[in-house]
């Protein structure tokens, strides 16, 4: 970070507790159309595959290096998001001020991932947080907005009927849907900052 005065963010390699050596996450990628975020690695043993320091769209904020200077020009994380999505929309706006997000494997830190919190809890959060990123970022408006957060809910809602009816999971189908729902609306309406 101290030889490149362009890099404003470095990340760190993030593996499970458990399964122990199972990768969390080696920086992530924004992509299609829904701008989904995807943490490259996730979910793979660690073989070293992913040894190899390189520019990524943003790192996750459980462990983070930030340039001083990146504050002062874009200011802090915005409080509102809570959970989810307050690291990538701090990394989108560094980006968007010409600073490198770098993901560096040398650091290595093991993460207890949602240990904290229950699904519909997580479903809300992701839902709502992952519309106002787009929202706020500008990155798409109107029409198109409400067709993103569409494919956004059915897709959420698809992977909760998977693990009820695939995996046998016994959580409330419910409880989910109805956390799903407010993100969406929550996510489309709500004023955000």
């Amino acid at each position: 970070m101290e030889s490149d005065d362009e890099i404003g963010i470095v990340g760190s390699k993030i593996l499970l507790m458990q399964p122990y050596n199972r990768i969390w996450s080696a920086g992530g990628k924004i992509s299609g159309i829904t701008k989904r975020t995807s943490q490259y690695g996730q979910g793979v043993i660690d073989n070293g595959q992913f040894n190899q320091p390189r520019d990524v769209d943003f790192v996750s904020g459980c462990c983070m290096l930030i340039r001083r200077e990146v504050f002062e020009r874009i200011g802090t994380f915005n409080e509102d998001f809570f959970m989810y999505y307050e690291d990538v929309d701090f990394c989108v706006r560094a980006k968007a001020a010409s600073y490198r997000i770098l993901y560096w494997p040398d650091a290595v830190i093991w993460h207890n991932a949602s240990a904290s919190s229950n699904r519909s809890f997580r479903d809300y959060y992701r839902m709502r947080n992952h519309l106002w990123f787009v929202r706020r970022n500008d990155l798409i408006r109107g029409f198109g907005l409400c067709t993103i957060g569409l494919i956004l809910f059915v897709e959420r809602f698809g992977r909760i009927l998977m693990r009820k009816y695939v995996m046998k999971d016994n959580e409330s189908i419910n409880a989910r849907l109805s956390e799903l729902v407010k993100g969406f609306n929550h996510g489309l309406r709500e004023k955000i900052r």
